[in-house]
């Protein structure tokens, strides 16, 4: 589940949603197959899921267009921003990646084990 523009967007029976917490409605953004993912964050008005071995970046939420940034992102167990970057906990390591081209760095291990993530500044 993520926070984007005052709307909760959740994965839920395979489908994208956006929840409106204060009208309580729902809306199907996508209905591609997103079972199975593993993180999910948002940034700068777009989402960024980690399905599988890809990080995919939803272009627009409005209409549900999406992207790869790449694969490589199996077995990732966290997902955040902070300063204009992701930052994604994958087995014990821990990389900053590029939210639009999808470049990474290796920051660092020992990080295996977390569940939860959030960037604050």
């Amino acid at each position: 589940m993520a926070q984007l523009n005052g709307s909760l967007y959740i994965i839920q029976n395979a489908e994208l949603h956006r929840f409106d917490p204060v009208g309580g409605t729902d809306q199907v953004v996508n209905s591609d197959d997103w079972s199975g993912p593993t993180v999910m964050t948002a940034m700068a008005n777009h989402l960024y899921i980690v399905q599988g071995d890809e990080l995919w970046k939803f272009d627009n939420v409005n209409t549900g267009s999406y992207h790869s940034l790449g694969g490589g992102w199996s077995g990732a167990t966290s997902i955040a921003q902070l300063d204009g970057w992701l930052y994604v906990v994958q087995g014990d390591a821990l990389w900053r990646a590029d939210p639009n081209s999808g470049g990474y760095a290796f920051l660092g291990s020992d990080w295996g084990g977390p569940t939860v993530m959030v960037g604050l500044r």
